[in-house]
């Protein structure tokens, strides 16, 4: 039986705007603290435009307390208003508790670090960039030899294929298998590992098609053949728990290799 969890949907990537390459030299960061009420958020958006201000990235904490974080990038290219001098018209309203310039370095990046910790719901989460991905997935097998980092990867990850049944487990109880891929496939999307696009539920095998798998995306400009044993160890983790029994997971496709996507059979005994 194959189960697709969406015809074509369409897709636009999240962002997380807390570190930003400048691009230009007129780009600034504010961090912008406010009392927060949706007419406030209105108005403080409203001299942005009023002021011909070009608006690079915005993001914005939970309220917390009734305070509200908002981190800007702004490009000051257009604006006939001096940047101290909009400073001042912000900082002028009542609502706006507190405002300062975000940090820079080496003229290059922009980042806030009052943006932290990062959740995603109720979670707290971290995230990996391309230098720490690389460093996981490609400098492990340099430092410890192809066996040896397929190994520790796929053991990682079946930890925690492990540690994800748990947590739906402790949360839903009782669940069908189409249940749980589902679960996957919203925990895998949201983090920004991929998205599972179908499975195929056949006697004794399983087949999963994730789009978009970041661990395979770290082999986009390299020559060699892409090996997804995190997310291997992870399927493996998470379905051993299920069926209650030792399962071979493989990945016999692969979109870094002209596929549509990856592709990973499960096969039961």
């Amino acid at each position: 039986m194959g189960v697709s969890f969406d015809k074509e949907i369409e897709t636009l990537p999240a962002e997380i705007h807390n570190f930003i390459k400048k691009r230009y030299t007129t780009q600034v960061g504010l961090n912008i603290f406010i009392e927060y009420s949706i007419d406030n958020l209105r108005d403080l958006l409203d001299i942005l435009i009023s002021k011909q201000v070009g608006i690079s990235h915005l993001d914005w904490t939970k309220v917390v307390d009734g305070r509200l974080l908002i981190f800007v990038v702004i490009d000051m290219v257009k604006s006939p208003t001096p940047l101290e001098e909009l400073i001042s018209i912000i900082n002028d309203k009542d609502y706006v508790l507190k405002i300062t310039r975000a940090d820079e370095f080496l003229d290059k990046f922009i980042y806030s670090r009052h943006l932290f910790p990062i959740f995603i719901g109720d979670d707290r989460v971290v995230a990996m960039g391309p230098p720490m991905m690389e460093g996981l997935i490609i400098s492990s097998r340099e430092l410890l030899g192809d066996a040896a980092s397929a190994n520790l990867l796929y053991h990682i990850g079946y930890a925690m294929g492990r540690s994800l049944y748990e947590y739906l487990k402790s949360n839903v109880g009782k669940w069908d298998l189409e249940s749980g891929m589902r679960f996957l496939d919203a925990v895998f999307s949201s983090y920004g590992w991929g998205r599972i696009k179908r499975y195929i539920d056949q006697e004794n095998k399983l087949t999963i098609h994730v789009e978009n798998l970041w661990e395979c995306e770290v082999y986009k400009k390299r020559a060699e053949e892409p090996k997804a044993n995190l997310f291997e160890g992870c399927l493996a983790g998470f379905l051993e728990q299920f069926y209650n029994k030792r399962l071979i997971v493989r990945h016999t496709g692969c979109a870094s290799c002209g596929d549509d996507y990856c592709i990973f059979e499960i096969t039961i005994p």
